[in-house]
């Protein structure tokens, strides 16, 4: 092995969303020069500012500050590296999204199956389904259309209109997904150009350092969308053809571990005094840019929740604040 090859790992201080101990594996098994940013922010609210700048839109993937901070190490040792995006819209990564899908599928198929449901008629299936985790989600959701949406918003139509936006049900417009095969397609086109590609892109560059994707190279990313999805995901286990085609070379640790995000523990940021401060100057004060566009009223129900959706909010009144554009169209 090459120990000349680096490799650079992001750790949070929360066991829930730390990712080094696989990172440390692959760089014991491949002997590579690893570098560690282990979670140690003492200038959040700062640096939060500064992404306003960096990222010149309101943008709330959380995900961003580390990537920032991760890119700004690298950038002092190599001026391009290496990432794994794509592999998990190509090869259904998220299980914790994609999984649910494809259970809530095949229940769909199955129960527009007459022979299915005449088995469960006679059979103590009947009994187990109507508890089992498809049963559930359908009653639920009753569509891949409405879990896929539920999955990706952070707040819902009711939230929204409240707020004053109109048309809230028009996410997916050129088509309604029916299948995790669609949904793959949809984040492809959407979530993947419009989320994470941004996020690494900008964080890179503003370190003067480029991102490569490989699994984004068009014969092998052509290739990976060809597939069916029993080839991705099944059962809980995702990433399934590119598991099998690897598990040699990986650590046991690796070839079973689910898909961890890599979004920060934004409730306990929420919680961190510098934050605090932060929210009450953007947030709680009524003169800020944001309660001319959202009714204060109406959004202080969701301050102090120490969640996704004030962290939203924040994230919109400080693009707000240090951006000179002073109108929003909101349709």
């Amino acid at each position: 092995y090459d120990s000349s090859i680096r490799t650079y790992s992001f750790g949070f201080n929360d066991k829930l969303k730390d990712e080094l101990p696989y990172a440390r594996a692959i760089a014991d098994k491949f002997k590579t020069d690893h570098h560690e940013l282990i979670e140690d922010i003492n200038d959040l609210g700062d640096i939060l500012i500064q992404m306003q700048t960096v990222y010149d839109e309101p943008f709330a993937d959380s995900s961003n500050v580390p990537t920032y901070l991760l890119s700004k190490l690298a950038s002092k040792y190599i001026k391009v590296v290496l990432s794994g995006d794509g592999g998990d819209e190509l090869l259904a990564g998220y299980s914790y999204w994609y999984s649910n899908i494809d259970i809530l599928e095949k229940y769909l198929n199955n129960s527009n199956n007459y022979l299915f449901k005449f088995f469960r008629k006679i059979s103590s299936l009947n009994k187990i389904d109507n508890t089992s985790e498809a049963k559930k989600l359908f009653n639920h959701y009753g569509s891949v259309y409405k879990l896929y949406l539920s999955q990706r918003e952070c707040f819902n139509s009711n939230d929204l209109q409240q707020f004053g936006f109109n048309n809230t049900d028009d996410y997916v417009t050129e088509q309604i997904p029916r299948s995790l095969d669609e949904v793959l397609r949809l984040d492809i086109k959407n979530y993947l150009p419009g989320d994470i590609l941004v996020k690494t892109d900008r964080a890179s560059m503003a370190n003067g350092l480029e991102i490569r994707s490989p699994f984004l190279d068009i014969d092998l990313a052509s290739f990976c969308i060809s597939l069916p999805q029993s080839l991705k995901i099944n059962n809980g286990h995702d990433k399934l053809l590119l598991r099998r085609a690897y598990e040699s070379d990986w650590p046991k640790s690796i070839q079973t571990r689910k898909k961890m995000g890599f979004g920060a523990p934004v409730n306990k940021w929420l919680q961190r005094d510098d934050l605090i401060s932060l929210k009450n100057e953007y947030l709680l004060n009524k003169n800020k840019k944001i309660h001319s566009y959202l009714d204060y009223n109406k959004t202080s129900q969701y301050f102090q929740k120490s969640n996704y959706q004030e962290w939203t909010l924040l994230i919109f009144s400080l693009w707000l604040e240090h951006n000179s554009t002073n109108t929003i169209q909101v349709q």
